[in-house]
């Protein structure tokens, strides 16, 4: 009876070693995969925070060129109209871009109704209903 107690006790802390082996492991796994991810996401800042840095370096030595080619008042203007420019053409790129996915919506959705009345049914009746709006 007393090597079979002791042959339980050698094999319940096996099994707890290997337990708190694997939970050690774990524990580590998670650490790992935190630790990969916190430098991911460093390297990615440190790169959004770099092209920041070497734009504004742009745009300053571009303005001391336009000061140095036109003078300090002409040239600062200059700037400050091109940079209103493509503020302006950004703008209008996205109103663009939502005029063409609002075409495209209401082009999907017309298509839905009509597979969902029948072709001809639907048809029908997205004719009628856009001339209504007309």
């Amino acid at each position: 009876v007393t090597a079979r107690a002791g042959l339980a006790q050698r094999r319940d802390a096996a099994h707890t070693a290997v337990a708190a082996v694997l939970q050690q492991w774990e524990r580590g796994f998670a650490v790992g995969v935190l630790a990969s991810v916190l430098l991911a996401w460093r390297g990615q800042t440190h790169l959004a925070l770099q092209q920041h840095m070497r734009a504004r370096a742009r745009e300053s030595v571009e303005l001391m060129v336009m000061k140095w080619e036109l003078g300090d008042d002409i040239g600062l203007v200059a700037l400050l109209l091109r940079c209103w420019r493509d503020a302006a053409l950004e703008a209008a790129r996205e109103r663009e871009c939502a005029r063409r996915r609002e075409g495209a919506r209401a082009s999907v959705d017309m298509m839905l109704r009509q597979w969902e009345l029948g072709a001809l049914a639907g048809l029908a009746e997205a004719v009628l209903r856009e001339w209504r709006l007309q």
